[in-house]
């Protein structure tokens, strides 16, 4: 499961406080919030409802931008919007989308 789906399913913020806090980590995902994931509020219970049972593997920060990059270019962007939203080069972009193909 690619961590784009998990950023689609809690956001964009919520997704950085687990990367920050858990990246590099594999979290397995309970049917209810657990300790270990309470710092994300109310996000929590969206992540446990959408990835119940799942083991996830949090990417560490250098992934996330990937990540948006992929996030972005399922949503058929334009190059130069994706850029500017992940704060990433143009190049970067298309180098991502060709790895896609």
């Amino acid at each position: 499961m690619a961590f784009a789906e998990v950023v689609d399913a809690i956001g964009e913020e919520a997704a950085q406080l687990l990367v920050e806090r858990l990246g590099g980590t594999i979290l397995y995902v309970p049917a209810k919030p657990s300790p270990k994931i309470l710092f994300l509020g109310r996000t929590a219970s969206i992540l446990c409802k959408r990835f119940r049972g799942f083991d996830l593997y949090i990417p560490h920060r250098t992934h996330t931008k990937k990540s948006k990059v992929i996030t972005l270019l399922e949503k058929n962007l334009p190059v130069p919007t994706i850029a500017k939203q992940a704060k990433v080069s143009r190049r970067y972009v298309h180098r991502v989308k060709s790895e896609l193909k």
